[in-house]
């Protein structure tokens, strides 16, 4: 009887220790599953990144030369604009020296009429940032009256 005790124990023993060992592999190999189902996901993740980065770079990249691009229409505009700016300025100037002359003019003729006339039409103005203000325009009624006065003379 002692024997077969013995038996039964020692076989306990050995099905105790082949169900540890089947324990440890499924932990094992669940364990690695699960790790491999990581690695995937995180490597997907990483395809997903670097397709995204590189779409980024390319906005980057896109956005830079239009933006070169925009900057030089900017410098060309600028370019084109100078010589129209010292313009205005050279006949804003001139338009002052003109004024200056007809208010003299009315003043040594003493004609009182005219010195209204003139700043009525003519109010002095402040350059706005430098540059003279606009010029009256075609439509303006005063305008085609002092054309059609000088043209008498």
């Amino acid at each position: 009887m002692e024997l077969k005790r013995l038996r039964r124990i020692l076989a306990s023993r050995n099905a105790a220790a082949k169900s540890r060992e089947r324990k440890i592999r499924y932990a094992k190999f669940r364990y690695e599953r699960e790790l491999k189902i990581r690695v995937k996901k995180l490597q997907d993740m990483t395809a997903d990144i670097d397709e995204k980065l590189a779409e980024c770079k390319k906005k980057t990249a896109e956005r830079a030369a239009l933006n070169n691009r925009l900057r030089m229409m900017i410098e060309i505009m600028r370019q084109e604009l100078q010589p129209k700016i010292e313009l205005r300025q050279a006949i804003w100037e001139e338009l002052q020296q003109l004024r200056a002359q007809n208010l003299l003019l009315a003043l040594e003729i003493g004609n009182c009429e005219a010195f209204k006339f003139l700043n009525a039409q003519f109010p002095p103005q402040q350059p706005l940032l430098g540059l003279p203000p606009s010029s009256p325009s075609d439509d303006d009624e005063s305008f085609d009256v002092e054309s059609s006065d000088d043209e008498e003379d």
